[in-house]
């Protein structure tokens, strides 16, 4: 049996998913072959991981998988006990679906629930298949002694909305290549305002200060005519002239006008995420969505009356990062840094789970304390952002990480 292209060339398969907090690996290879599965049985091991079944048998109703049956296990760690049950396993599949290609997913579970399920699905002449995926390599790993097995290159399966999903996020709202118009017709601008602020570094304190005085976060409250301490001049005329132009603002020497709140927010801050958003685009990334809105799913698998927003998401071949955009500038407020760090650190690990990376873009230099506490972790990275360029180039740089092979 030569199975080079196997996992893509199989016509019906029946799917054995190991439980436990992380759900990614096992719907890779499903979501995959998705037009072969036949039936998934998802092992519990105790009652901890309960909720997770009942969120992974719905992510797979909502894929059209509808034969998804959970087999429980007395104890995630009984060795012997979890022996006994694969083994039962294996007999009930052998009575009701003899001869019919069977995967063991080993990824997920406990140690011992992998490798007792393991030693009884290792069985290719009797069709059953144990595989491990691993995402740092982006290969389907054969968990067999078997010469005629060869790793297999996982495929581009997931979407943000499916990542996010089975990370207990509901995705309501975003913006994508479907309904960037606006984003797009503002390119220009965006990319101006960075590089003007490379000339002057206080402009972009200095829009950020104008919009925030609009109070443009509460749309009853809008005031759209700010004061202006001093008359226009250099960088900052340049710029006014170039917003004036494109009919997002009005000024004169004493005063600027923004011409709605959502012009508002966007100069201050909002141009940052459009920025990251289309450099993003401009590197390649297969899935680029920026204010991405949702809810928290709770265990009971009812939606958290909270929304969350995540600046910027990306999605390469099945790896995630979530990037949270600051303008501020960061000089003395060292708490406002370890803040906005603490919240990308709790977003990403909860929304995104253990593999997504996070990235914190800045304008203005990050406080030296808060620089050395996100050099120290693994996965967050901070850049100060001074060029589009430099934007463009580090999304290259992670796509490559995303495919690379490992050994």
């Amino acid at each position: 049996m030569r199975i080079k292209n196997l996992l893509r060339e199989i016509t019906v398969t029946i799917h054995i998913n190991l439980l436990s907090a992380q759900m990614i690996p096992n719907i890779i290879p499903i979501l995959a072959m998705k037009e072969s599965v036949q039936k998934v049985y998802i092992v519990i091991a105790g009652s901890e991981f309960d909720s997770k079944s009942a969120h992974l048998k719905q992510f797979y109703y909502n894929n059209g998988i509808e034969d998804v049956k959970e087999f429980y296990c007395p104890d995630a760690n009984d060795y012997y006990s979890l022996r006994h049950k694969a083994k039962e396993l294996f007999d009930d599949i052998q009575a009701l679906h003899p001869g019919q290609q069977i995967i063991l997913n080993a990824t997920c579970g406990t140690k011992p629930m992998s490798f007792a399920f393991v030693r009884q699905f290792d069985k290719p002449e009797d069709n059953c298949l144990a595989i491990y995926v691993a995402s740092n390599s982006n290969q389907i790993i054969f968990l067999s002694d078997s010469d005629k097995l060869t790793n297999v290159d996982t495929r581009s399966v997931m979407t943000i909305n499916d990542y996010l999903y089975l990370n207990m996020f509901k995705l309501y709202q975003k913006t994508d290549m479907s309904c960037d118009d606006d984003v797009t017709y503002r390119a220009g601008i965006s990319k101006s305002i960075l590089k003007l602020a490379s000339d002057y570094p206080k402009l972009v304190s200095l829009v950020n200060h104008l919009a925030q005085e609009s109070n443009f976060n509460h749309a009853s409250q809008f005031q759209p005519v700010v004061s202006l301490l001093m008359r226009p001049q250099g960088t900052v005329e340049e710029l006014f002239n170039i917003l004036k132009y494109a009919d997002l603002i009005q000024y004169t020497d004493t005063s600027i006008t923004f011409n709605s709140p959502e012009v508002s927010r966007y100069l201050g801050g909002g141009w940052f995420e459009e920025l990251i958003y289309l450099a993003a685009k401009e590197a390649q990334v297969e899935e680029v969505a920026l204010n991405v809105t949702g809810n928290l799913i709770n265990r009971d698998g009812n939606e958290s009356s909270v929304k969350n927003e995540l600046d910027v998401v990306l999605l390469h071949n099945n790896h995630m990062m979530i990037i949270e955009a600051k303008t501020a500038n960061w000089e003395n407020q060292i708490k406002a840094g370890q803040e906005a760090m603490s919240k990308l650190d709790s977003l990403s690990q909860y929304y995104g789970g253990s593999d997504t990376k996070a990235l914190i873009a800045t304008i203005y230099p990050l406080p030296d304390a808060v620089q050395q506490r996100v050099e120290s972790m693994r996965h967050i990275s901070a850049l100060r952002v001074e060029t589009y360029e430099q934007l463009v180039e580090r999304f290259k740089d992670w796509k490559l990480q995303c495919s690379r092979k490992i050994g």
